[in-house]
């Protein structure tokens, strides 16, 4: 679906991702890895997979931007919450 939409638009002067996922607040050694998997897919791969689809065009217009919402939570972690933290940093570094 990222390449569809980043292939189909022309040329793109701006992106603006908003992973969402359901967060279940669970102790670490709770947490399934498929859940752990699931959420890092949709908030740090998906976007980055964005970014290439898009960003050649923008490179060889040299214009664009690219605006990654993520969370403080990183900045303000809270027990449970393990893995949205993590990913949602992982999406911040990223950009």
């Amino acid at each position: 679906m990222v390449g569809e939409a980043a292939t189909s638009l022309g040329d793109i002067d701006a992106v603006v991702s908003s992973a969402a996922r359901p967060i279940t607040p669970r102790p670490i050694e709770d947490i399934d890895v498929a859940d752990l998997r699931g959420t890092f897919e949709a908030v740090v791969v998906e976007p980055f997979q964005l970014a290439q689809r898009v960003l050649p065009a923008m490179k060889r217009r040299r214009a664009g931007a690219f605006v990654f919402v993520t969370s403080a939570r990183e900045k303000r972690p809270e027990p449970g919450y393990a893995v949205a933290a993590s990913v949602r940093a992982a999406t911040t570094a990223f950009a």
